[in-house]
């Protein structure tokens, strides 16, 4: 679970430095709650992509001016989609996780969408690793 967790926290980081969330965390609620899903890297990867489906979800429904029990219009509903499908994009995800992000959405990931998210979330953070480490140690491969 700590691969993952890592994983998890290494794209929510890019995506942070590439602006994707921005205009979400302008909203005090959805930022100290965007906060809490960063802190809790003790919980399954998919627990907490759904905790940040569900935070998107309400700072729709604020921005729609409604309340936490009423419906989201389908452009609410479109824009949560775009921001997962956007994320899935930045990271490289191939098909089926990019799919399984989509699933995430409805609400209904199977341990299928689970394990694709999960190997998505791997092999993006095996990339960061890669770029990072080049750009820490010079290519003799010595520490500077």
């Amino acid at each position: 679970m700590h691969a993952g967790q890592r994983a998890l926290f290494l794209a929510v980081a890019a995506a942070l430095e590439g602006g994707c969330v921005a205009e979400c965390l302008a909203d005090p609620e959805f930022s100290a709650r965007f906060d809490d899903l960063v802190s809790d890297m003790n919980t399954h990867v998919v627990h907490s992509l759904q905790y940040l489906r569900a935070i998107l979800i309400e700072r729709a429904l604020r921005v729609e001016g409604k309340a936490p029990n009423e419906r989201m219009s389908a452009g609410g509903w479109d824009s949560i989609a775009a921001l997962l499908a956007a994320l899935g994009e930045c990271r490289r995800f191939g098909p089926a996780a990019r799919i399984a992000l989509g699933r995430l959405l409805d609400g209904r990931p199977s341990g299928a969408d689970a394990w694709a998210i999960e190997r998505a979330l791997a092999e993006f953070a095996r990339a960061e690793d890669a770029v990072r480490f080049q750009t820490v140690l010079p290519s003799n491969g010595t520490q500077a």
